[in-house]
């Protein structure tokens, strides 16, 4: 393969099965920060003297998404799940200390396409929860399409 000059852009697109350990823990830490920030949205008066509540200073994925009352597809909660143990060791490690975690290693075809919904579902309810702020309202189970409405009626509530 023929090297590119100094200073210009390579812009081969990479597979999405080459993405790994690394592309799985990067996009657990943005799934992380927006479901915390959906979570912090929501319970403001949990920041007590500039201290987080317990709940909020964990890794687990799943469980954050679950306290946000997001609800995702299985092919979605595979991908966190695979996330969330990236989240804890790829930064530190090159394998799961723990065995009963090496099948998370594996990636999938699909974990781009996968990672983008879910990221474009939390950009729509962190984009809400930014609008609505403290405002009592009913929880919120948000599928991407119910997400998609609520911003839109949101929107023409704020016009």
């Amino acid at each position: 393969m023929k090297r590119p000059a100094p200073g210009t852009r390579v812009t081969t697109v990479v597979p999405p099965m080459m993405f790994g350990a690394v592309f799985r823990m990067l996009a657990g830490y943005v799934i992380e920060a927006m479901v915390k920030g959906i979570l912090v949205a929501r319970h403001r008066g949990a920041l007590t003297e500039g201290h987080l509540p317990t709940w909020l200073t964990h890794h687990k994925l799943e469980d954050l998404l679950k306290r946000a009352g997001v609800a995702l597809e299985a092919e979605h909660v595979a991908f966190v799940r695979r996330a969330t143990v990236a989240v804890i060791w790829a930064g530190r490690y090159p394998v799961p200390k723990d065995a009963s975690e090496q099948g998370s290693m594996t990636s999938s075809s699909s974990d781009l396409e996968t990672f983008q919904e879910i990221y474009e579902r939390l950009s729509i309810i962190l984009e809400i929860e930014s609008l609505v702020g403290d405002k009592p309202r009913k929880g919120i189970r948000m599928t991407a399409s119910t997400a998609r409405e609520a911003l839109k009626r949101e929107n023409e509530e704020t016009l």
